[in-house]
Formats: C-alpha cells, structure tokens, sequence
C-alpha cells in the first residue's frame, strides 16, 4: 500500500487547488467551461505533478469554506469512499493504476459534483429573490440600476454615500451584483430605505432580465463597455444585448444616463431604447487634476475639493454622482460633502508605502482593459511627480477574454511597455504576448519573481494590477 500512501499528499493538493478554482469561477459551468478553453486552465489541468511550493502555507491553494463548497466536497468524496471500501478486493496493482486515473481526473469528478450543488443553488436562489421582490414591493424605493461592463461598483458605492447626504440609502456591500448575493444582501440589510443603489451584472444574456424582474429599476446608469467576460458572453452584441436589459426593464425609458466618454455606454442606451439619454460625464464647469500623491482634485463652479480617490479614472464615477445628486435633488454643497468626505475601500485603487520605502500602487483587485490603462497613465503620472526611477508590474493577465485574449494582451503590453520597466509575470493568459513586447524585461519564473520582490528598493513604484496568488502578496507589505 505504500504506492497509494505516496498518492494521498497528491491528491489532496489538487483536490483543494480544484475546489478553489470553481469557488473562484462562482460555481458557474460555462465560467469553468471558458477557463478551460484558456491557456492557463489547460495549463492547471495537465499540471499533474505539484510544486514543492503547494505544499507551503502561502503556496498551498484552497477554497473559503462555504456551505457550498463543503456540499460540493462531499458529492466528489463518493467515488473516493468507493473506491477506500473496495481496496480489500483489489492487488496492489490494480488499486494503483485506478488511484492514478482517479488522480489524473479528479477535476472532471469536481465539475461533475457541481452540477447538484447548481440545482440546489437555483431553488434558494429563487426563494430569496422571491422575498427580497416582496420587500422592496411592500417599500417602494426609487431603484437607481447600475450596469457596464467596468466602474460598477465605484459608481455605486460613490454615488451610495453621496446621495446618503439628503436621502435614506441602501446599497449592497462590495461589488455584490448577481443574483443570490443582491437578494440576500436585500433580505438582511434592506430597512424601507427611501433609494437603492445596485449593481447588475451578467455573464450572459437574460441574467440583467431576471434580476430587474424581481428588483425593478427606476432609473438606469450605464458606465461603459468592454470586451469583458467574451468567454461566456461570446461576442461583443452578446455584451450590449445583455446591458441593455436594464433600460429595458425600466417603465420611464427617459431615465437613462450613460458615460459619454464610452461610445459603448450609448449603444447599450440606445438598443435598450432608451429616450433621450443623459451623458452623465458632461458636467458644467467641472476641471479635474491629479495631486502629487495622486488624489482626485476637481474644481466645480465655485468649489474646490480634494477627494480620496486616488487616479483620474474615477472621475467618471464623480460626474456620475453629481449628475444624479442634481436630478435627485441635492444641493452643490450637499455633493461636494459627499465627494469630500468619501473613503474608498478595497474595491478601490490605494496607495501605501511598504516596509522596503517601495510605494505599492493596488489596483483595486479588478483587472479589466480601462482600468489596466488608467492604472498605467497613474503610475506615469505618479514615477514623474515623485521622481522614482524604477516602475515594476506585478500582473496576472486578464481571463474570459475567450478568442480576444491574444489581441487585447497584446496591445496592453504595448501600451505598458514606454512606462513599466519590469514586469513579474504571475499568470498564464497574455503571458506569450507580454514576453514578446517586453523580453528581458519580464521574469516569469516562480523562484525569480519571489526573489525579485525580496529585492525591491524604495526608489520603485510597484503597481499591483488585479487578482494575484496569496503567496507574492506575502513580500508586498
């Protein structure tokens, strides 16, 4: 039995790494379905053999333990119990070879076990939007709907805390936007608020539909459109058929305001049929800066504020409160309060020094092609104010891209390559595209990357763009 003892290590570092994968993809089959048509899934499928490093605290990967998570654990273990009960009956050489080829699938048999828990997922889901439609029924709030293919969630929780300057406002935490987390969140934060602030988000087309059927909107806010989740989505149509559901779901289609900066935000308006939409972003007499440490600064008809959002990008954000705090009754002081006063949170891009003098530059968690862009004017913007030499990126590439990827990877790399100096590359997807742009510039390889970020200087600037393994976070404090 020593060969099968020799497995069991194994096995549980892949189970686990497994687990953690589909927690990551929201238990969503076309989610998983699009990461393993990806480089990096194909990658994370043959990976047969593990690292010394999945064995250690920070390298050992695992999923949060959620009630579904544990049910989808113990759907998978039924074969493994099987197969445990049967070894009596097996000589060893038998009981090896099935060991091996239970290891080697042992993601098909995690997939196939989340095919229960999506059933199980579907009637709760179901029961809780059905309660969360009769409490927002029974209160009838003003809804104001947010959608967009990137800056939902800032918007939201921006324009939340401003709006909170007259009105009683409820918005869900973080970027909770689908639909098991909106009703729920509805269920137990929701107190006859007066507004509602909401994300609506999708992977595919209908899912807007769905949830504005049961949290109907009373007024639409579209942020802009991105090539973003093309994996499940398809093509780009998918994506602006898919944002237009919001503005179809509203009964006053005059309700509608869009980013006028992102001629995409107008097509979703526009196929939603919207009438006469309203370009949030066009705001009179409002001038926008960068301080030194890169804050926000505006200068608004008579007012002069410094918020503390750290980046030009989120202006689109502001112009999006104070468009709607006008036409939902705010004062230009009761804006500028709420502009002022507003403290991002982790959804958000910071700035803070760590230990080695470096400045780390987090980009909010997020990874999408505007945010990667306005990340990358910010570092430039920033190397140049605070006269730092070196620039290094730490970047796991953007996913559900589907056929984009090699496109959209390659251009962001060239547009990084005049401003990052180096990049640590920590993913598989566009990792092909970025070594071609930057060579030598890019270090790949796990022990070198670790080895470069024991070794960064206080004269650098590292900009941590999107969702990165826990074990590099470890070296960035």
């Amino acid at each position: 039995m020593t060969p099968l003892i020799i497995l069991i290590p194994l096995v549980l570092v892949r189970w686990s790494r497994w687990l953690a994968i589909v927690q990551q993809k929201e238990y969503r089959i076309d989610r998983l379905s699009g990461y393993l048509k990806s480089r990096e899934g194909k990658k994370e499928l043959l990976r047969i053999t593990p690292k010394l490093a999945d064995f250690t605290r920070e390298g050992f990967k695992r999923p949060r333990p959620t009630a579904r998570i544990i049910f989808i654990w113990l759907i998978s273990s039924l074969p493994v119990i099987c197969f445990l009960w049967s070894l009596p009956a097996l000589d060893l050489a038998t009981a090896f070879v099935l060991g091996i080829i239970g290891y080697v699938f042992l993601p098909i048999l995690i997939f196939l076990s989340v095919t229960p828990s999506y059933l199980i997922s579907e009637a709760m889901t179901m029961f809780v939007l059905h309660k969360a439609k009769m409490l927002v029924d029974k209160n009838h709030p003003k809804v104001v709907g947010i959608t967009g293919s990137y800056g939902k969630t800032s918007t939201k929780l921006l324009l939340a805390h401003v709006l909170g300057g007259k009105y009683k406002v409820f918005t869900t935490p973080r970027s909770f936007n689908q639909r098991y987390s909106v009703a729920r969140s509805v269920l137990e934060n929701y107190r006859g608020q007066e507004l509602m602030v909401m994300e609506y988000a999708a992977y595919k087309t209908d899912e807007i539909k769905e949830l504005a059927h049961y949290i109907k909107p009373t007024l639409a806010v579209i942020t802009g459109l991105t090539n973003q989740h093309l994996s499940t989505f398809g093509n780009i149509n998918d994506i602006i058929r898919a944002k237009s559901e919001l503005v179809i779901a509203l009964e006053d289609k005059s309700e509608v305001f869009y980013n006028g900066r992102d001629a995409g935000a107008l097509k979703i308006a526009e196929v939603g049929k919207a009438i006469k939409p309203v370009d949030y972003a066009a705001v009179k007499d409002l001038r926008a800066s960068l301080s030194n440490d890169g804050k926000l600064t505006l200068e608004w008809k008579s007012h002069k504020l410094r918020t503390k959002l750290v980046g030009m990008h989120y202006l689109g954000a502001v112009e999006a409160a104070i468009t709607l705090g006008l036409y939902l009754g705010l004062s230009e002081r009761e804006i500028v309060a709420g502009l002022t006063s507003f403290e991002p949170g982790e959804n958000f891009v910071r700035t803070r020094e760590l230990k080695n003098g470096a400045l780390l530059l987090d980009d909010g968690r997020t990874a999408n092609q505007v945010g990667f862009r306005a990340a990358i004017d910010l570092l430039g913007a920033l190397q140049a104010d605070l006269r730092r030499q070196n620039t290094l990126m730490i970047f796991a590439g953007i996913i559900d891209l589907g056929d984009e990827s090699t496109q959209t990877h390659r251009e962001l790399a060239s547009y990084a390559k005049d401003i990052i100096n180096e990049v640590l590359y920590v993913g598989t997807d566009g990792l092909r595209e970025f070594r071609d742009v930057f060579g030598k510039r890019l270090i790949a390889n796990d022990a070198e990357v670790i080895k470069r970020l024991k070794n960064i200087d206080r004269n650098t600037i590292v900009l941590l763009e999107g969702y990165i393994p826990q074990k590099y976070e470890t070296y960035l404090q």
